[in-house]
């Protein structure tokens, strides 16, 4: 049987990453606008050695480059916003099933029951799932188990 563990902070933490590097190159992109090609466009006297033309044209060419990296981290957002978005709404799902099927079989869990059931999923479950095997390792290496 096999296993898939997708970890939301992680994905989210890659969408905020690729909404970073977008905003970075939207930003590079205007201060190229603004510092190079307005300087340039503002030079007086003729370009006879067309350097300033060359310089024009290297900063479109980045530009144009920065843009496709631009699209790049563009649909990577909208990707991993995707795949967040799919996984949540399986999980959903299988609780759901999951509940539905449970309720045939487990009568409802008295009031002290479902608290004492709130603790251990806190504490045992999702505690020990926030934290990877890897961690847990790290820490009774450090420890001196």
């Amino acid at each position: 049987m096999s296993e898939v563990r997708i970890v939301y902070s992680s994905l989210e933490d890659a969408v905020d990453y690729a909404s970073k590097a977008r905003t970075k190159i939207d930003n590079y992109i205007t201060q190229i606008g603004n510092v190079i090609n307005t300087s340039i466009s503002n030079l007086n006297g003729s370009d006879s050695y067309g350097y300033a033309q060359s310089a024009a044209n290297l900063a479109s060419q980045k530009t144009n480059d920065l843009a496709s990296k631009k699209t790049y981290f563009v649909n990577l957002e909208n990707s991993l916003n995707s795949v967040i978005s799919m996984a949540k709404s399986v999980d959903s799902t299988v609780a759901t099933n999951i509940s539905s099927i449970a309720e045939g079989y487990i009568e409802k869990r008295k009031w002290y029951e479902a608290a004492g059931d709130g603790i251990y999923n806190t504490f045992c479950v999702d505690l020990a799932n926030h934290f990877s095997l890897k961690t847990i390792e790290d820490v009774v290496g450090l420890i001196g188990g």
